[in-house]
């Protein structure tokens, strides 16, 4: 009876499909949704992801991650690789009304 009780909670456990909800957009530009290759913080939520040229071969690289489920971002650590750091919005992006004329 133990070892069906743990195959049923095993069960339950995998198919439990957790709905991903977007309820902030990410401040400023070149913002793009994570793919499924790219390594994002693991924590639940819908990603975005901000690249950055790198300065020997000038490829594009993850740099920015933000979560849309909780509205807060992270960077990439420069030290330690996988790892990153919650930071505020960056550059402190305002929107302005313009006129043309």
């Amino acid at each position: 009876e133990q070892q069906q009780s743990i195959a049923s909670l095993r069960e339950w456990i995998y198919s439990k499909k957790e709905e991903q909800v977007e309820l902030y957009a990410p401040a400023g530009p070149s913002w793009f949704p994570a793919g499924q290759a790219t390594s994002v913080p693991r924590l639940p939520g819908v990603w975005y992801v901000h690249e950055r040229h790198q300065k020997e071969g000038g490829r594009p690289a993850p740099w920015m991650f933000f979560n849309a489920s909780t509205g807060k971002y992270y960077c990439s650590s420069q030290c330690d690789e996988g790892k990153w750091i919650q930071t505020g919005t960056p550059h402190g992006p305002v929107a302005h009304d313009i006129a043309v004329s």
